[in-house]
């Protein structure tokens, strides 16, 4: 089971002193089956306090406020965990689901109808590069779906920004590079174009036992945690941002 240490560190350097607004901070790793915290600690400076809530979503949200103002910002996030996932899961997949395309039934559909709207435009350009991983008309689901990673991760190079805004899909093909939100969107974006036309996004992977008929496919896992840090408080500022994991 391997062990892992976390740490995040975010610097804000301002001109002059200036009155903080309450940050917002979701840099507490998600607990699950596959991955058990064993601790979490987050410190900041100047002065403050830290109130903890949990969001519609179930992630644990620190809010926290500060009492004078200051030049200097610093919030420093650590976290030890355990990953438990097994190096190559196998996965149940719906015998409806098994080749692309496919339909949901009616009750399925209609509860994922809201993941298959996009608030991006879906341009034919779009259509035409997504419709390049479909080998034919019946195709593996899983396997157009690996495709699609592969395509996109080996496709379109890690490029950090610090804009704060991500990249239309068109753009990130066009650039052949990205943020992890820039891939992340690209990624989101074709699979509903796959989807379009059904009114649903191709969610096929079931938690429910399928019949031994059914084959079992494996897939190489993707080990990750997902935080992030936004901020509330718009005042000019120089910021500078660390993160790091290391095996324990």
């Amino acid at each position: 089971m391997p062990k892992i240490s976390i740490r995040h560190r975010t610097t804000y350097s301002y001109r002059s002193p200036v009155q903080l607004s309450p940050y917002r901070l979701l840099l507490r790793p998600r607990e699950g089956p596959e991955l058990l915290l064993k601790r979490h600690q987050i410190a900041a400076s100047p002065g403050n306090r830290v109130f903890w809530t949990t969001d519609v979503f179930g992630n644990a949200v620190a809010t926290v406020t500060f009492s004078e103002p200051t030049k200097q910002l610093e919030i420093v996030s650590h976290a030890d965990v355990d990953l438990k996932s097994p190096a190559w899961p196998v996965f149940d997949i719906a015998a409806s689901g098994a080749s692309y395309p496919f339909r949901y039934e009616d009750r399925i559909g209609k509860t994922l109808a809201p993941s298959g709207v996009s608030s991006i435009p879906i341009l034919g350009e779009l259509q035409q590069w997504v419709k390049g991983f479909v080998m034919e008309n019946s195709t593996d689901t899983l396997s157009l779906l690996k495709d699609l990673s592969a395509g996109v991760s080996n496709g379109v190079a890690h490029n950090a920004r610090d804009t704060g805004e991500t990249q239309p899909p068109l753009e990130t093909i066009s650039l052949r590079c990205g943020s992890c939100q820039d891939l992340a969107t690209l990624f989101a974006e074709s699979v509903r174009v796959l989807a379009s036309g059904r009114g649903s996004c191709p969610d096929i992977f079931t938690t429910r036992r399928t019949p031994s008929s059914v084959r079992r496919r494996e897939a190489r896992p993707m080990h990750g945690l997902k935080f992030s840090f936004r901020v509330r408080d718009g005042s000019p500022s120089t910021r500078q941002i660390g993160a790091w994991a290391a095996l324990t």
